[in-house]
């Protein structure tokens, strides 16, 4: 049992150590070195080629060898173009906190992220990365998920609560505790589960196998057939002269030049995509990309930046300066940090005078608003729209119906004259201002859909936001269609896929389902681009 304010002792370390409970892991997102090279190497191709160049060895005639040589060129293409994509996956991982401050014996200590051991007490503050799964120790911290799940909202943790490894603190400084290290950990799980699919083969692949399949079937009797034919001249051209027959024979059959070109070929469009910043992970995949008749996109992070814009502001008070600066200076005391605070503080910048504030209640993720009472003003509200307000006018609830259609979050300021107690906010508020705050769509993201639906490739949005907010932002960037909510995808198989074909958005999808989603697409008719 660990002892929350003395961390683990020395004893307790080294048990979990024996026990192997300990922040190593051993899963990798791509093959290793050793993997890529028997990949490459160990081929039907090769294998008769080695076969036909033991056999030229044997009459000790070195000139005729020449062949292998572009057996060795094809397969060091190959080797050096996955070795080269592999380190720079690898560069390019999730994880980078290399070290972390612990407590054992009731001393903070500063350990490597390998050294970490489960049950560990760590010290997590703002702008680290978590290294493993933990579980919150204390109240106050605010992550960043998005680089495990994709969703950009900062997520505030209470005591507890467990937190991923590879989220990123944007608030707090508090103490945590380790329940899973090593290939148990959420990222080491995602790596296998990336693992689990398998590279689609290519049609130029596929064909290029059933060639060699026949030519493996027809070498044996060719080869025969050769050396009986040239049998009779075995005593006036001797046997080393009559086996370079048969093999010049037999290469002759052979697709090298074939192999060898398609090689090349896919080389050069490596290396063309990889001026425009494309990572190739395996050359057939410029192939498999021609071929893709449906993609699957994300929306935050995939169409749009992650970020929040304030696209306009509609007024229902008399005095629009001092509703701005009413807003600029509440949202500067806000310490949540949100998309859409960070939005707020972008346009309603630094206030133009100060107020004498009488009590404030910060943003509270429960009530879902923030509220200051100012003296001799009343309180203000600043939160989602239907939290601070009771009733709103008919007038004023189209306007948030249209708003809503159209993709925007919608956040409101209200005012009372009432005071902020500690039963909670006043109740009687009345509407100031409604703030319409969206996604800010990626500049090139209307350009390069409307490049797939030239190419009549079928775009699918699977999304964790509302359908309506995403089938708003969609219809920005050009994709239209039926949008429909994760409660009402089916779940049997059949059904599943016919849906999918019918539909081009799905929204309040988690993580989970959207791979599941994502192969129901792809099932017949698409190929997925794990090879980028």
């Amino acid at each position: 049992m660990t002892d929350f304010k003395t961390g683990l002792t020395q004893a307790q370390v080294e048990a979990h150590l024996l026990k192997g409970e300990v922040n190593i892991a051993t899963t990798s997102a791509s093959r290793t070195t050793k993997e890529i090279i028997l990949h490459n190497t160990l081929t039907l191709f090769n294998f008769l080629n080695l076969l036909l160049f033991c056999m030229v060895l044997f009459t000790g005639s070195l000139k005729n060898l020449l062949f292998i040589l572009s057996v060795v060129f094809n397969t060091g293409i190959g080797i050096y173009q996955e070795i080269k994509a592999k380190k720079t996956i690898e560069s390019l991982s999730i994880l980078k906190q290399a070290k972390v401050l612990v407590l054992r014996d009731g001393i903070e200590t500063q350990v490597n992220k390998e050294d970490i051991v489960l049950d560990d007490i760590l010290f997590l503050t703002k702008g680290m990365q978590v290294p493993v799964d933990v579980r919150s120790l204390e109240e106050g911290l605010v992550v960043d998920e998005s680089l495990i799940t994709g969703e950009s909202e900062f997520i505030k943790k209470h005591i507890g609560d467990e937190i991923y490894s590879g989220s990123l603190v944007m608030q707090g400084n508090t103490k945590v505790q380790v329940i899973s290290v090593g290939n148990n950990t959420y990222v080491s799980k995602l790596t296998v589960e990336a693992k689990a699919f398998a590279m689609t083969k290519s049609q130029i692949q596929k064909n290029i196998d059933r060639i060699l399949k026949w030519i493996t079937i027809i070498i044996l009797p060719a080869t025969i057939a050769v050396f009986l034919d040239q049998y009779n001249f075995l005593e006036i051209i001797g046997t080393n002269a009559v086996i370079l027959k048969a093999v010049a024979a037999m290469i002759g059959i052979m697709p090298e030049g074939l192999v060898l070109l398609t090689s090349v070929a896919l080389a050069a469009g490596v290396l063309k995509l990889s001026t425009l910043g494309t990572l190739t992970q395996e050359l057939p995949a410029i192939e498999t990309l021609a071929r893709v008749d449906t993609i699957c996109l994300d929306k935050t992070g995939t169409i749009t930046e992650g970020k929040m814009s304030v696209e306009n502001v509609l007024y229902y008070g008399d005095n629009q300066s001092e509703i701005d600066d009413i807003i600029a200076f509440i949202v500067s005391r806000d310490a949540e940090q949100n998309m859409s605070t960070i939005a707020l503080q972008s346009k309603f910048q630094t206030p133009q005078k100060t107020y004498d504030v009488v009590d404030y209640l910060p943003f509270s993720s429960e009530l879902k608003l923030q509220a200051m009472e100012i003296a001799g003003q009343g309180t203000y509200l600043l939160g989602a729209f239907d939290m601070i307000v009771s009733e709103l006018p008919a007038a004023v609830k189209a306007d948030i119906e249209q708003y809503l259609k159209s993709g925007n979050r919608i956040i409101g300021l209200a005012h009372s004259q009432g005071h902020l107690t500690d039963k909670g906010v006043p109740k009687d508020a009345s509407l100031l201002a409604l703030i319409l705050i969206k996604d800010v769509v990626k500049e090139d993201a209307r350009d390069i859909i409307a490049y797939f639906k030239s190419q009549d490739v079928d775009v699918k949005i699977i999304s964790g936001d509302y359908p309506d907010t995403v089938a708003a932002i969609a219809k920005d960037v050009g994709v239209t269609g039926k949008a429909i909510i994760s409660a009402d995808i089916p779940e049997d198989m059949a059904t599943l896929q016919r849906v999918v074909k019918e539909t081009s958005i799905f929204g309040r999808v988690t993580p989970p389902s959207k791979a599941e989603h994502h192969s129901s697409v792809t099932k017949k008719r698409s190929y997925d681009l794990y090879g980028w």
